[in-house]
C-alpha cells in the first residue's frame, strides 16, 4: 500500500473521527444541561445545540469551499485537526469553571471546523485515490462519517451518565472526564494528520466578500427547474423531520428519567436505533434499485415512515417495541431518501452540478434549522406532548405521501409491474451499457406481446416513457395504465401536438421508447417500420437505439394461437433475453438501417436463448 493509499485512510479516520467527538458533545451537553439547569432553561440549550449542528454549514460552506479550492486540502485537515484539539482545551475549561455557555460556544466552534473539513475531505479523495477507485473510496467515506455520528450518539450519553455515576452523580465531573477523552482522542487525530500526503492548491481566485451569499442565487437556479425542485424539496423534507427527530427523542428521554444523567444515555440509544435503521434502509434501496435509480421507492419509504410515527405516538417509550419502530422508521428514511439523492444527482447538467448540489445544501439546512425553531416555538406556546409530536409527523408524512404519489404514480406503478413480473420472467439483459446516461435516448423496439412495455421497464437501467397511438392509449381497460405510467399518446390525424411532446422530453434528456411496427406482430416476425420515429429524432437531435426482446411470443399476452390472454400458458415461467444494439445519431437511424441492426439483434437473441436452455 502506498503513501496515497495510507492518507486517504488516514482522512477517512480523521473525518469519522471529528464527527465522531461533534456528536458526543452534542448529548453531552444535552445531558448536562438536563441535570444543571431548569427544564425550560434545558429546552432553550437543546435548540441551541441542534441549531449550531446546522447553522455553521448555512453560513460558512460557500468559505469553506473556496479555502478548499485556494489552499492545499492536506493543510485546511491539519489545521481543523489541531483547531478541534483547541476547541476541546476550551470545553474543558468551560466545564471546569461551569460555564454552560462557554461551552455552548466552544460546540459552535467544533461545529464550525466539521463545516470547514466536509469540502476539503470530498475534494482531497480523488486526489489520494485517482478517479478508477473514486467511487468505493467515496463511500467508505460517507459509511465512517454515519458510523462516527451513530457512534458518537450513542457514546456521548453512555460515556456521560457512566462518569457521573461514577463521580457520585456529580455532572460537572462527568462531563469533565468525558472532554477528557474527547481531548485524547483529538489529540491523536491532530498528530496523524501530519502525516498526510502533501497536495497542491487548484484555484488561485482572490477572496471575495460575496462568497457569504452566493449560494443564495445558486437556490434561485434550482428552484427554476421543477424535476431538481421537487427532488430537493423531499430530501429538505427528510432533514427537517430529522431535526424534529432529534429534539423528539430527546424530550422523551428527559421525560423518562428528569434531570439524570441516564437521560442523554437513553437519547443516544433511540438515535442510534433511528441510524442503524437508515443505514439498513439505504443498503436495501441500493439493493432493490438494482443498478437503476427507482423512484417508485420513495412514496413507499415514506409510506414506512408515516406507519413508523403513527405507531410511536401509540407506544410505551419505555418498551423495546419503541426502539424497534424507531428502527423501522430509519429504514424507511433510508429507502426514502437514497432514490431521491440519485435521481437529483443524475438529472443534473455536468457544468451545474456543484452550483446545484451547494443550493440543495442549503435547502436542507435552512428546513432543518425552520424545523428546529418551529418545534420549539410549538412546544413553548401549545405545550404538545412527543405522542402528539409523533402524530403531528404522522400527519404531515401522510400528505407528503400523497404528494409523492401524484409525482411519481407511473414510477410506482412500475416499481410493482416489475417486482410482479420478475416472478414470471427470467430475463437476462446484454449490452445495456450502450445505453447513454447523459442525453435523450429513443429506443426502437421489437412488439411481441402486451407485456413489452414492463419487460423493457425492467431491462432498461434508465426510466422509460413510451410513445403509443392515441387509438391504444383510450383503450378503455388500459387508459388507467397508461395514464399512470405518462405514455406520450400520437394520434394519427394531429400527429404534430404529440411528436413536439416527445421532443421536449428527449431534449430534456429523458428515455422514450416508440414500437415503429406500429402494432403486436401476429407471426412472431418483425413488421415493416411505420413512418414517425424519424422526425422525432430528427427535431430533438437525439441518439436512436435499438432493443429487442425475444423469448415472448408464444406467452399468453402474445398472439401465437389466434387469441390473447385466453389460452394455456407455456409453462410457469419463460426465459427472455433482452438485447440492446449500439445507438445512432438520428441522420444515421433510417429504417434500412435499423432493418439490418435488428436482425443482427434477433440472430444474437436467438444464439443466447439456445445456449441457456443448453446450460
Amino acid at each position: 500500500m502506498n503513501r496515497s493509499q495510507l492518507s486517504f485512510l488516514n482522512v477517512a479516520w480523521l473525518q469519522a473521527q471529528i464527527v465522531l467527538n461533534d456528536n458526543c458533545l452534542k448529548l453531552l451537553l444535552i445531558g448536562l444541561s438536563v441535570m444543571v439547569v431548569s427544564s425550560d432553561v434545558a429546552d432553550n440549550y437543546k435548540t441551541v445545540v441542534a441549531l449550531l449542528t446546522i447553522l455553521p454549514f448555512v453560513v460558512f460552506s460557500p468559505l469553506a469551499g473556496w479555502w478548499s479550492d485556494r489552499f492545499p486540502k492536506y493543510r485546511i485537515i491539519q489545521c481543523v485537526m489541531v483547531g478541534q484539539m483547541l476547541v476541546m482545551v476550551l470545553m474543558g475549561l468551560g466545564i471546569y469553571s461551569r460555564h454552560l455557555v462557554f461551552c455552548v460556544v466552544g460546540f459552535a466552534l467544533l461545529s464550525t471546523l466539521c463545516a470547514f473539513i466536509s469540502p476539503a475531505k470530498l475534494g482531497i479523495i480523488k486526489e489520494y485515490v485517482g478517479s478508477e477507485k473514486l467511487g468505493f473510496a467515496a463511500g467508505l467515506v460517507e459509511m465512517l462519517t454515519v458510523g462516527g455520528i451513530l457512534a458518537g450518539g450513542y457514546f456521548g450519553g453512555l460515556l456521560f451518565e457512566f462518569f457521573t455515576g461514577f463521580f457520585h452523580n456529580q455532572p460537572w465531573e462527568g462531563a469533565l472526564a468525558c472532554v477528557a477523552v474527547f481531548s485524547a482522542v483529538s489529540g491523536v487525530a491532530a498528530v496523524m494528520s501530519f502525516l498526510l500526503e502533501p497536495t497542491t492548491a487548484h484555484d488561485p481566485k482572490p477572496y471575495r466578500h460575496s462568497l457569504f451569499w452566493e449560494h443564495f442565487d445558486q437556490l434561485k437556479n434550482l428552484w427554476r427547474q421543477r424535476q431538481l425542485r421537487n427532488s430537493s424539496l423531499g430530501i429538505a423534507y427528510f432533514y427537517s423531520v430529522g431535526g424534529v427527530i432529534f429534539l423528539l427523542l430527546v424530550d422523551v428521554g428527559a421525560a423518562l428519567y428528569p434531570g439524570q444523567a441516564a437521560a442523554a444515555a437513553v437519547t443516544g440509544q433511540m438515535l442510534a436505533f433511528v441510524g442503524a435503521g437508515v443505514v439498513v434502509g439505504t443498503l436495501l434501496s441500493s439493493v432493490m434499485s438494482r443498478g437503476r435509480i427507482e423512484m417508485g421507492l420513495v412514496p413507499v419509504g415514506c409510506l414506512g415512515m408515516m406507519v413508523a410515527y403513527g405507531a410511536a405516538a401509540l407506544l410505551e417509550h419505555s418498551q423495546f417495541l419503541f426502539y424497534l419502530i424507531l428502527f423501522f422508521g430509519g429504514i424507511s428514511s433510508g429507502i426514502y431518501l437514497v432514490p431521491l439523492n440519485a435521481h437529483l444527482q443524475d438529472r443534473v447538467q455536468p457544468g451545474q452540478r456543484g452550483t446545484i448540489m451547494a443550493g440543495m445544501n442549503l435547502l436542507t439546512n435552512l428546513a432543518g434549522v425552520g424545523a428546529i425553531l418551529l418545534y420549539n416555538f410549538s412546544k413553548k406556546i401549545f405545550q404538545i406532548s412527543p405522542e402528539g409530536y409523533f402524530l403531528i409527523l404522522m400527519t404531515c408524512t401522510g400528505v407528503t405521501t400523497l404528494l409523492l404519489l401524484l409525482w411519481q404514480a407511473d414510477s410506482l406503478l412500475r416499481l410493482i409491474s416489475i417486482s410482479v413480473a420478475r416472478g414470471w420472467y427470467r430475463v437476462r439483459v446484454h449490452d445495456q451499457r450502450q445505453l447513454p446516461w447523459d442525453r435523450g435516448v429513443l429506443l426502437l423496439c421489437n412488439h411481441t406481446s402486451y407485456i413489452d412495455t414492463i419487460i423493457l421497464q425492467l431491462a432498461c437501467p434508465r426510466t422509460v416513457r413510451f410513445v403509443i397511438s392515441r387509438e391504444i392509449f383510450l383503450n378503455p381497460f388500459l387508459n388507467w395504465f397508461y395514464r399512470l405510467m405518462r405514455a406520450i399518446p400520437v394520434d394519427s390525424t394531429r400527429a404534430k401536438e404529440g411528436i413536439r411532446e416527445a421532443v421536449r422530453h428527449l431534449q430534456e434528456g429523458e428515455v422514450l421508447c416508440l414500437f415503429p411496427e406500429g402494432t403486436i406482430t401476429r407471426d412472431g416476425n418483425l413488421l415493416p417500420f411505420q413512418p414517425g420515429y424519424e422526425t422525432i429524432a430528427r427535431h430533438a437531435g437525439c441518439a436512436v437505439q435499438p432493443v429487442l426482446i425475444h423469448g415472448l411470443w408464444g406467452s399468453i399476452y402474445s398472439w401465437k394461437g389466434g387469441r390473447y390472454f385466453f389460452k394455456k400458458p407455456e409453462g410457469w415461467w419463460r426465459r427472455v433475453e433482452v438485447v440492446f444494439g449500439r445507438p445512432l445519431e438520428a441522420p444515421e437511424a433510417g429504417p434500412e438501417e435499423m432493418k439490418q441492426a435488428f436482425q443482427v439483434l434477433r440472430i444474437r437473441a436467438e444464439e443466447l436463448l439456445e445456449q441457456r436452455r443448453e446450460d
